[in-house]
């Protein structure tokens, strides 16, 4: 997931308001609705953006997590050593990279 951009803010107000961006501003187009204001949208990306920093945790754990597969392997073969080092190292992920 990337961060968050005008257009995420401008779709999160409204996903109908159709928009393109030039030079980094965008052009509003009413198809029905009352446009956002400038003041609006970046209120919308700021909490948007508020709210991804928020999750970096998230983004750092999740290439380091062992995969999903080893723990089903474990869990078909009976394997009760196998899930147990998969739950340690999911665990040690989760202390590297805290909330």
């Amino acid at each position: 997931m990337m961060q968050p951009t005008i257009q995420d803010a401008i779709r999160a107000i409204d996903p109908i308001i159709a928009f393109h961006i030039i030079d980094g501003v965008p052009s509003l187009t009413n198809l029905g609705g009352t446009l956002p204001s400038d003041e609006e949208i970046d209120v919308k990306l700021a909490e948007l953006t508020a709210d991804w920093n928020s999750k970096q945790y998230q983004r750092d754990r999740q290439p380091n997590y062992p995969p999903m597969t080893d723990y089903l392997d474990g869990v078909v073969k009976g394997d009760q050593a196998q899930i147990d080092k998969y739950v340690s190292d999911c665990l040690a992920v989760k202390q590297r990279f805290p909330k």
